[in-house]
């Protein structure tokens, strides 16, 4: 296995150029009880040879509550969502499900919720069940997303963002990652 768990095989977590370490980055929006708030996965398949998604699964964040995976897609071409509210998002995506990742960079689009006004619900990224020949391997893609949960959506929510704040932070020292 390679640094932070991910897998040694073909599908790559998003890292910075000449690093081996996950590039963390994140989003957070509020949104209704259970509406999605969508958010960006990025991965490399740095080969040739495609490979083909089976499932996905969020990784919880320590000390937060785990926001529910709604929806799962592969963008279409290149675009990404930083933070949207509602499904399907402003981003062209194919089921997730069988999707073949060919050579280069894939935006996997996520929408996750959760149903308690007042709270906050976080993921630190996705664990992608993927098929590359005969073989099924596993791979941990992070990016941070946030759901901040409200009874009615206004103009300022202050919280949100200092959420955002302390899970990277998390999610980076798990990782070893500079804060």
């Amino acid at each position: 296995r390679g640094p932070a768990g991910a897998d040694t095989g073909w599908l790559q977590y998003l890292h910075a150029a000449g690093q081996s370490q996950p590039l963390v980055n994140g989003g957070a929006i509020p949104v209704l009880p259970g509406q999605a708030a969508d958010f960006t996965v990025t991965v490399t398949n740095p080969t040739s040879t495609p490979v083909h998604l089976l499932s996905a699964e969020v990784i919880p964040v320590y000390r937060y509550s785990a926001a529910h995976l709604t929806h799962v897609g592969v963008a279409t071409n290149h675009d990404m969502v930083g933070a949207g509210r509602g499904w399907p998002s402003h981003v062209r995506v194919e089921p997730f499900d069988g999707a073949s990742l060919a050579h280069g960079q894939s935006n996997i689009i996520i929408g996750v919720t959760g149903g308690t006004p007042g709270h906050d619900y976080a993921v630190a990224g996705l664990r992608i069940a993927y098929r590359s020949g005969d073989r099924v391997r596993y791979l941990k893609a992070w990016s941070v997303g946030v759901a901040c949960v409200r009874a009615k959506i206004g103009p300022v929510y202050p919280g949100c963002p200092a959420t955002l704040g302390t899970v990277l932070t998390t999610v980076r020292r798990v990782l070893h990652l500079p804060a």
